[in-house]
């Protein structure tokens, strides 16, 4: 059976609400900042940055947060290295 395509746009507003529901505000706003208020040049661009962001997103988180965080994240993530398999914090 093949993959249902994700969302990416909705995934990323659930990942927004979950950080903000669990005390990463900050986060949240970074995060919506680089999806809903930036004017990109390409999708390849955009991608590129919103996975910079989760990266950052993930390496800054303190505790360990819940799992809907952590599996919101990941799947943001799978669908940027589709087109950036190799993204990496500089």
């Amino acid at each position: 059976m093949a993959e249902k395509a994700l969302d990416l746009t909705s995934e990323l507003d659930a990942v927004i609400d979950k950080l903000r529901e669990c005390g990463y505000a900050s986060r949240a706003e970074e995060l919506r900042g680089i999806v809903h208020e930036t004017a990109w040049t390409s999708s390849s661009e955009m991608l590129g940055e919103i996975g910079l962001c989760l990266l950052r997103i993930q390496q800054g988180l303190g505790r360990e947060p819940p799992a809907e965080v952590n599996e919101g994240l990941a799947r943001c993530m799978k669908a940027v290295r589709k087109t950036w398999p190799d993204i990496k914090l500089p």
